[in-house]
């Protein structure tokens, strides 16, 4: 795919590229995506190097490129959870209204139509 220079993709973003308004959207969603590359390849799961991983084909790498980033996943939420979680429970949850007590047909309800000409041509069912 090519642009030419007239194109104006850089001032077509929401924000002026470079301004401040983008510098301090862009940044902050760079780090955060930066962040987590670098717990996924510098963690206990080895993503970084390929040599690690002894599974053949491009199935079995995916799969434990897989299993690393839920593992990355894991560690990440274990860690926020002992920086700041200080155990309070939740509140509890506003309490819902009761189903209907209603029994319900144990078959359906047959069709008021009946069964459509295509329907018993499919079954083999004469069309009359």
């Amino acid at each position: 795919m090519q642009f030419h220079v007239n194109d104006g993709g850089k001032y077509e973003q929401h924000h002026r590229y470079n301004s401040p308004e983008w510098q301090r959207i862009h940044s902050y969603g760079r780090q955060v995506i930066e962040s987590f590359n670098y717990s996924l390849k510098h963690a206990d799961n080895g993503l970084a190097d390929s040599t690690s991983r002894r599974k053949r084909g491009e199935a079995g790498q995916t799969f434990l490129v897989l299993l690393g980033v839920i593992a990355t996943n894991a560690a990440r939420i274990l860690d926020w959870e002992q920086q700041y979680f200080d155990g309070t429970p939740a509140p509890d949850a506003l309490s819902r209204h009761a189903r209907s007590t209603r029994p319900v047909s144990a078959r359906p309800r047959p069709s008021r139509k009946g069964m459509s000409a295509s329907r018993k041509a499919q079954l083999g069912l004469s069309v009359a």
